[in-house]
């Protein structure tokens, strides 16, 4: 089986390990290593229970003109634990120490998955980084979402067995073939490191009591967002619905809302040639968002 790997070759990757705020993680970059003045740089934040794989299959769309960044959240991946879980904000707090240690100066593009998106949008919100755009895909954090509790990431991982990584994933993923396999493989493998309840409970932090209220920014913060937004959502979304989309879209004056079809709660690497073109010309600045806020549907290849 072709490793989804192998798509990144071509851009000559940089795998390295650094520290930022006290915790030591992995990195992967590609594209220009010098300052691209008309490119701004791009970090990929990544969600709950995941890893920076989470866009590999995102990367060779954007780093072909940018410094295209992904990284391992604290407690995630391959990075170190720290000793509680952590809130979005001092999860925001590591992704900005974690730009400065990397010298990302100057505007930056941020692109966030579920919880990286909660992430990225307290970002901007707070205005720590200076963002230029803001790709938001599966968003947690807005007001009024409903958890399914009856499949809760704390329940599905009640170990860290091959068995329970598969079924979180197909449940939170409508796609299944090679890459899925390869994706469940790179999951279970760094499961496999450190004490397993401490990162559980990490993982499932958001989910309810003082970590569902740290996730949620509020209804006036995400208004006070002006900045271009694109929303990007899975029709088939179980984990985030697209509902939550079409409401944030009403928040974020000048955001888009694209729903792609067949696709669950990873739409960029669920289909990446339907996806990550989109947010590649977005972030180039060839599809403006409208005035106002706006549905569009685009159909997955």
């Amino acid at each position: 089986m072709a490793s989804f790997w192998n798509s990144l070759m071509d851009l000559a990757p940089r795998v390295y390990r650094t520290s930022a705020a006290g915790v030591d993680t992995r990195v992967v970059e590609a594209g220009p290593l010098g300052p691209a003045p008309d490119h701004e740089p791009v970090l990929l934040v990544h969600g709950a229970s995941g890893h920076l794989e989470s866009f590999v299959r995102t990367m060779p769309f954007l780093a072909h003109r940018r410094r295209v960044i992904a990284f391992d959240l604290p407690w995630h991946g391959y990075a170190s634990h720290p000793d509680h879980p952590y809130t979005v904000a001092e999860y925001a707090d590591f992704v900005v120490e974690l730009a400065r240690r990397l010298s990302v100066d100057g505007p930056v593009h941020l692109v966030g998955q579920s919880l990286g998106a909660a992430i990225a949008g307290r970002i901007a919100i707070e205005r720590t980084l200076p963002v230029g755009r803001l790709v938001l895909i599966g968003a947690a954090g807005v007001p009024g979402t409903r958890r399914n509790a009856s499949h809760s990431m704390r329940a599905a991982l009640r170990d860290r067995s091959y068995a329970s990584v598969k079924s979180r994933l197909e449940y939170a993923m409508a796609y299944r073939g090679p890459e899925m396999d390869e994706l469940i493989e790179c999951r279970y493998v760094a499961y496999q490191r450190g004490d397993w309840p401490p990162r559980a409970e990490a993982f499932s932090f958001h989910e309810e009591g003082a970590g569902r209220r740290s996730l949620e920014a509020t209804e006036e913060e995400w208004r006070s967002l002006a900045l271009p937004t694109l929303l990007v959502w899975g029709s088939e979304d179980r984990v985030v619905p697209p509902s939550a989309g079409r409401r944030l879209a009403e928040l974020v004056a000048g955001s888009r809302l694209d729903v792609f079809d067949g696709c669950g709660h990873n739409p960029q690497f669920e289909r990446p040639y339907a996806v990550n073109p989109v947010v590649d010309a977005f972030l180039a600045g060839d599809t403006e968002p409208p005035g106002g806020a706006t549905l569009e549907t685009s159909a997955a290849r």
